[in-house]
């Protein structure tokens, strides 16, 4: 998998989270050895695109898995709140956020405006 963008300027969060999204597509089928499938090609880029819309925030490394259908989900904490975004398809991300009181938020934003994915970070990052 290649990123037409020079990792000299992204922020380190960024390039770390990149290089686990490298790993991902290297996933074969059945790699969890209960049938998994490997992770999706539509996905991984849509991952990408969706974490470059990102560049210029400063954020804590998330934690980068992939699903058994072949989808990739990220988590970041940030000072007690939680945040879980699962692309799941090309038209299709859900997000989970987790309050510090335990509270918890669920809901769809759509892949094609990355407006929604900034929101979510802007709660992780600020509360609001």
């Amino acid at each position: 998998m290649s990123t037409s963008v020079s990792v000299n300027t992204l922020p380190d969060w960024l390039v770390e989270t990149l290089k686990k999204i490298e790993r991902l597509s290297q996933l074969s089928a059945n790699w969890d050895s209960y049938g998994a499938q490997p992770v999706k090609a539509e996905i991984l880029g849509l991952s990408i695109r969706l974490l470059g819309s990102l560049e210029g925030e400063s954020l804590p490394n998330p934690l980068v898995s992939a699903g058994s259908a072949g989808t990739v989900d990220f988590e970041w904490q940030f000072q007690g709140r939680e945040l879980e975004v699962e692309i799941l398809d090309q038209d299709r991300v859900e997000y989970l956020k987790v309050y510090p009181d335990g509270r918890m938020e669920e809901g769809e934003i759509s892949p094609n405006f990355p407006d929604g994915l900034r929101r979510l970070i802007r709660w992780l990052l600020h509360g609001d």
